[in-house]
């Protein structure tokens, strides 16, 4: 067996190779393959080349493709073309990347548009080429912040202590902002230069509808200029998911559970509303437009039950995908007169990134709680994911003027207020996943002698064996919840990683019922400790946590989230932010807002308790 680096030349290579060999696979990067039998590795645009040819060489091999975002790629290339023409290179070296180059994009020089549908034409490939054996390949983000953790569990071996060896990145290097006249994956208004003075009343930025400039200074001082009214009606195209239907029976899926939220909060406020996504859908909206019929959806997918979704796009999914994203793409335009009126509204990526590509309307993903960002325009749902994705980009200098954080929007009214009910029972509710803490659940239950439910995706065998103290249950939908939140005696909610926000914590606390969960992520955020909750590091806390539960308010957890997290304060979040991007067709930055009374958008409402902490 091999492992084969099949990914082009600048998407992380030289990384990947050095991490093969440091996990112990003695890996060639960059040299001619047939001196393969000398190394357990062969990484670069050679393998990405030939890794059909080696796929029939070496049965069993492990195949690795890795990616990077459009402009980072492309302004990379073109440094490596212009500095590295093989003047030096031994004859068969200088060959063998002559031919690679043509053979991958059909030219020696560097053309960027050519060279991008090379990468997307070679990536598709390898992706269509494993389709029925996607446990052979592993497609990692490298320049994003992938590292040890997805590579070691597809190679089965253990995390070095280690740090991931990222190679040739340039430290504090940001994506570039692509000019708003060229039509792009994130066409958006492109940044101007921060003056190095405090700007004179003639220096001030000049915008048109056709160029918008944002000015990223540190502490600007605003200009009086024509105001936005906070009453502007906005248009708001809200895409559902191809996989699902945006309706609540498919609340254990968060993106869709989002679009059905932001439709019904944004169109209370008075806004024009436009759902496109799978026949059936129902959000509350001004337009529900069906891009896919339910037959067509259901030859592919359906309610997963108690299994995980699923959310493939390749192989025989693909044609739909592209049908979705056709349809969507043509519904935006047929309901856009001008450029830049809209938000477009996406919460998941996917086949989203295809259907928006290059759209001239402000393209925004609205709630960001996964690894790989995509669009100019970003709603993060914690600050400590918005501040993990700065550390992955190696981003210290900020100047995201228009990234924002939203939390997600829990309805107090779908959750009962029972005090008096609680039984005394602990609940966890969540995927069945170890890096999501259920061994913490189990092993505190047993020491404070209480039972414990387990609810949630996922095969529960292995957490039932040899705990008689642990019970199970399928997912519920929101009557379930509604009913086992109620009564529980507290919820954990005890994850391993770097949690974005997790809803379940606060349909905990909407419901009156503590929580007990880890120390960093989003519950840094969203439970009080010592007051809606205990946040936990060891396991002495944990069990501490679970025995003195009852110190807790009820009252007080209620509170927190009808105060911070209800539709009506989430929904005031999302518009104060829409009407900022759409400012930026406009004056941009310098926007005066001479109606405005309040600036209460990032205001956090506590609970008397914890005033005393």
């Amino acid at each position: 067996m091999k492992i084969i680096g099949v990914g082009i030349s600048k998407t992380g290579t030289s990384s990947l190779a050095a991490a093969l060999t440091r996990l112990g696979f003695k890996c060639v990067h960059g040299w001619p393959p047939w001196n393969l039998e000398k190394f357990k590795a062969l990484v670069d645009v050679n393998a990405a080349c030939r890794y059909r040819e080696l796929d029939v060489m070496y049965k069993g091999s492990k195949f690795i493709l890795t990616t990077r975002e459009r402009e980072l790629w492309l302004e990379s290339c073109r440094k490596h073309w212009e500095k590295y023409r093989f003047k030096k290179s031994p004859t068969d070296v200088k060959f063998e990347y002559m031919w690679c180059r043509a053979h991958l994009f059909g030219r020696l020089d560097f053309d960027p548009e050519n060279h991008w549908q090379s990468y997307v034409r070679h990536a598709d490939a390898v992706r269509a080429y494993f389709a029925d054996r996607r446990e052979d390949l592993l497609e990692i983000d490298i320049t994003r912040g992938d590292g040890w953790e997805p590579l070691c569990e597809f190679l089965k071996v253990k995390v070095p202590e280690t740090p991931f060896p990222w190679k040739n990145r340039t430290p504090g290097k940001s994506n570039p902002a692509p000019d708003r006249s060229v039509e792009s994956a994130e066409s958006a208004p492109r940044p101007a230069r921060a003056p190095k003075t405090k700007p004179k009343a003639d220096d001030r930025i000049k915008t048109s509808p056709a160029r918008v400039a944002l000015a990223t200074v540190n502490a600007p001082a605003a200009e009086p200029l024509p105001s936005v009214p906070t009453n502007t009606r906005m248009k708001i195209i809200m895409l559902g998911v191809p996989h699902t239907q945006t309706t609540r029976d498919f609340s254990t899926c968060p993106f869709t559970i989002k679009a059905w939220n932001q439709c019904r909060m944004l169109h209370r406020l008075g806004h024009e509303v436009i759902h496109l996504g799978v026949e059936g859908s129902d959000p509350e909206c001004s337009e529900n437009v069906a891009v896919v019929s339910r037959d067509e959806w259901a030859r592919f997918y359906s309610h997963p039950g108690a299994k995980l979704y699923n959310s493939k796009t390749d192989g025989e999914y693909r044609p739909y995908h592209e049908r979705w994203a056709r349809a969507v793409r043509e519904a935006i335009q047929a309901r856009t007169s001008r450029p830049w009126e809209a938000i477009v509204a996406c919460t998941w990526g996917g086949t989203q990134i295809e259907a928006t590509k290059g759209l001239r309307q402000f393209v925004v993903e609205s709630g960001i709680g996964y690894r790989h960002v995509w669009a100019k325009y970003r709603v993060f749902t914690s600050y400590a994911w918005m501040h993990f994705h700065y550390g992955q980009e190696g981003r210290p200098d900020g100047n995201r003027w228009y990234d924002v954080v939203i939390p997600n929007a829990i309805d107090p009214e779908s959750f009962d207020f029972r005090p008096h009910d609680k039984t005394d029972e602990l609940l966890y509710m969540g995927r069945l996943n170890d890096d999501k803490g259920v061994g913490i659940a189990i092993d505190t239950a047993r020491s404070v002698g209480r039972p414990l439910l387990i609810v949630g995706q996922g095969n529960p065998n292995r957490f039932l064996r040899g705990n008689p103290h642990v019970r199970y249950l399928p997912p519920v939908g929101i009557d379930g919840r509604r009913e086992l939140m109620a009564k529980a005696a507290a919820v954990f909610c005890p994850t391993h990683y770097v949690e974005p926000f997790n809803n379940v914590a606060l349909e905990a606390q909407a419901s009156g019922t503590p929580v007990i969960c880890t120390d960093w992520g989003g519950f840094t955020e969203t439970v009080l400790h010592g007051v809606t909750g205990y946040r936990c590091r060891t396991m002495e806390q944990f069990v501490w946590a679970a025995k003195n539960i009852h110190q807790l308010d009820p009252a007080a957890c209620r509170r927190w989230v009808v105060a911070n997290y209800a539709p009506e304060r989430v929904a005031r979040m999302f518009e104060e932010y829409f009407q900022m991007l759409l400012a930026l067709d406009s004056r941009g930055w310098y926007q005066d807002r001479p109606d405005r009374v309040e600036l209460d958008w990032l205001k956090k409402r506590y609970p008397e308790p914890a005033l005393d902490h």
